[in-house]
């Protein structure tokens, strides 16, 4: 799992690295540390003359997983799914954006539209949300309607991109792999 690499975990962080209890003591996870699993940026005090908790700072960090942003499509009408795997750790906090990039009537009700709204505001095609922070557990599945609002469209398709930005324990890929499109046919039959 490791230990996160700040500057503000606690004790807690690294006995749970170990399996210790909460009794156990700083003195008890530099007994059962690996010298290997150290960040030498972090572990100046290789030769143990003064140790303290910034010591285990990223121990253990190469067990930080590259994160797989996967979009999928169950069901029909189509209906997208932006899914985070590859996890290291049950729960981290991440952030990303959703992006509005289509509208399409593929000619169920060639007339119709759709208007889609973020926050209380109408928004157009383009537009991309300011950065959500959220926690990302197990089976987290990413959805447009948890950010946007829509209203009218029958047939009416709507394409949204997720932009994974930042994560607190695993690495977020380069793009486009931090990125995943999810679509979604209003009302289709």
């Amino acid at each position: 799992m490791g230990v996160p690499n700040t500057n503000t975990f606690d004790l807690r962080d690294v006995t749970d690295e170990f399996g210790l209890g909460s009794g156990d003591s700083l003195q008890d996870c530099f007994d059962d540390s690996s010298s290997g699993d150290f960040d030498p940026d972090h572990n100046p005090n290789s030769d143990g003359s003064s140790n303290n908790l910034l010591n285990f700072r990223n121990y253990n960090g190469g067990s930080a997983l590259v994160l797989e942003v996967i979009s999928t499509s169950s069901g029909f009408p189509p209906n997208g799914v932006i899914l985070i795997w590859n996890r290291s750790v049950l729960s981290q906090t991440i952030t990303y954006t959703w992006q509005y990039v289509s509208q399409s009537n593929p000619g169920v009700d060639p007339d119709a539209t759709v208007q889609l709204g973020y926050g209380g505001t109408t928004v157009a095609v383009g537009y991309t949300t300011p950065t959500i922070t959220t926690s990302l557990v197990n089976n987290s599945a990413f959805h447009y309607y948890d950010s946007f609002y829509i209203s009218g469209g029958n047939g009416v398709t709507l394409t949204f991109k997720f932009v994974l930005l930042t994560a607190a324990t695993d690495i977020v890929p380069s793009s486009p792999d931090n990125e995943g499109v999810e679509d979604i046919c209003i009302n289709c039959v």
